[in-house]
């Protein structure tokens, strides 16, 4: 393993270092730019195939959980959505999906906050489920696979997906949405929190780096994919001061 590699997996093991790092806002800003940079100057030779990337990606983020360098799980950044989006549902009991669950943090934050069922999906099964689903008993769901062949038992009333949709392979964004809607019930509602352009000037843009596609939009980018799948926008905000600028939106399952 090269060794600039092995001294960024020890930084990202160390969660209090990286928090504070990534809590600066100018240093964030300053990382982005640098990693934008290099992504330009060597971009990748070739992209995988669907088939390659869906291996791909299980043994990416398998290995990224096994090795606690999924710094993610614990940002507050990341966790921004789930607050925000779950403020936003009206009352009452929810069936709740969240996709790319990983380990479940906002699923739980869910069961907390409301009433009703929390379900999540991942392409990996996490060491920690198990202590989930003895600690929530019958209402926590947690699965491991690909949500795009995912069949729930029944519809969902709200499915949050944070950075998922970006790490799609560019064949299955518009695959993604669609069975985002099949999966909610009419007029369910979908928060989605996806990699944002600082400039609504400038277009998205799709990055293949770290065995991973990193697709950045716009906001007139994310809407008219929305509205394009069937859903009626409703919400949105950005958030940049975290390391990844993020639009997070709100909008629900459109039915005539």
């Amino acid at each position: 393993m090269a060794k600039s590699i092995v001294f960024e997996n020890r930084l990202l093991k160390n969660r209090s270092l990286m928090q504070r790092l990534l809590g600066t806002a100018s240093l964030n800003n300053l990382i982005f730019q640098s990693w934008v940079l290099k992504n330009r100057l060597f971009p990748a030779k070739r992209h995988p195939s669907r088939e390659e990337y869906m291996t791909q990606q299980e043994e990416v983020f398998q290995e990224r959980y096994e090795e606690k360098l999924d710094i993610w799980s614990d940002m507050p950044a990341d966790r921004e959505l789930a607050s925000w989006f779950f403020d936003q549902l009206p009352e009452g009991d929810h069936h709740f999906l969240d996709i790319g669950t990983g380990r479940a943090r906002d699923v739980e934050e869910f069961l907390r906050r409301r009433g009703g069922h929390g379900e999540g999906i991942d392409l990996v099964e996490l060491e920690n489920w198990g202590e989930l689903r003895e600690r929530w008993g019958e209402r926590i769901t947690l699965t491991s696979g690909s949500f795009l062949d995912y069949q729930p038992s029944k519809p969902f009333t709200a499915v949050s997906a944070v950075g998922v949709l970006g790490h799609q392979h560019p064949d299955d964004h518009a695959a993604f949405l669609a069975r985002v809607r099949e999966v909610l019930a009419p007029g369910g509602y979908f928060g989605l929190c996806a990699f944002h352009m600082k400039s609504e000037k400038t277009p998205g843009r799709l990055i293949y780096q770290d065995n991973r596609f990193w697709k950045f939009y716009s906001t007139n980018e994310i809407r008219e994919l929305l509205e394009g799948a069937g859903f009626e926008w409703i919400d949105s905000y950005a958030q940049h001061h975290a390391f990844l600028p993020y639009l997070m939106t709100i909008s629900r399952r459109k039915d005539a």
